[in-house]
């Protein structure tokens, strides 16, 4: 199923709603040209004017609950050779953990992932946006869109279409190469490696560091004042 739409409040949203009602076959997308209620991780109000992408993707999952969270960097190395395809020198993009794309040190892209059920059958809601033509100004982290950062022949559709391409290619490098292969490909391109960082894991729980990089499993490494890293699967971060 591919649905594309002029507005809606927000294409996660909009999945579970159709989740209730009936089956989504694997790879079904729903995109939309504008969203009123945006929303990125930890309940951040995501900014979706008209020109940027919206849109989500439900996937069928063939690995245990436990692997759930390799989607999240995985979804973040499609992203960047997505982005990558436009930009002079791909050098200049970053992920940053868990879930952001960066050009220039600047949010560009973000990833939420929601799990659901479908038929009694666990489902992923990948949840993407990225800002291609404007993006917000009010942010806790600097934000830009890719014709800021000087692209001018993308649009919406266009890095869509260019997203699920990229899907396939990186699905089958997954499971052709393992997951590990995907992490050393983001491992390439930490933002913030080795300084310090404050890691927010619920809002009256935080943890500052070193940021030592990720793990093969993607998890967030911090090296504490005694020199001992620990390792985390899940938070909000901060540069310091």
């Amino acid at each position: 199923m591919f649905l594309e739409l002029d507005e809606i409040d927000s294409t996660n949203e909009e999945a579970k709603r159709l989740l209730n009602k009936s089956t989504l076959e694997h790879g079904s997308v729903i995109w939309a040209k504008k969203q009123t209620a945006g929303k990125g991780r930890l309940g951040r109000s995501w900014e979706s004017p008209i020109g940027n992408l919206y849109f989500s993707m439900i996937i069928h999952p063939d690995l245990t609950r436990a692997s759930l969270p390799q989607y999240s960097p995985f979804v973040a190395c499609v992203l960047s050779s997505v982005i990558a395809w436009y930009m002079d020198d791909p050098e200049d993009i970053n992920y940053k953990w868990p879930n952001d794309v960066l050009i220039r040190d600047k949010k560009t892209a973000g990833i939420l992932i929601e799990s659901n059920q479908d038929s009694g059958e666990l489902v992923l809601i990948i949840g993407v946006g990225v800002n291609i033509e404007s993006s917000p100004h009010k942010t806790y982290f600097p934000a830009t869109s890719m014709r800021e950062q000087g692209v001018i022949d993308a649009d919406a559709f266009h890095v869509l279409s260019r997203f699920l391409s990229e899907y396939d290619v990186w699905w089958q490098f997954w499971h052709g190469k393992g997951f590990k292969a995907v992490i050393n490909e983001l491992k390439a391109h930490l933002y913030g490696i080795d300084k310090m960082m404050r890691l927010q894991i619920t809002p009256n729980h935080w943890v500052d560091g070193i940021y030592k990089g990720i793990d093969d499993y993607g998890c967030l490494l911090l090296e504490d004042d005694k020199g001992k890293i620990d390792k985390f699967h899940a938070g909000d971060v901060f540069m310091l």
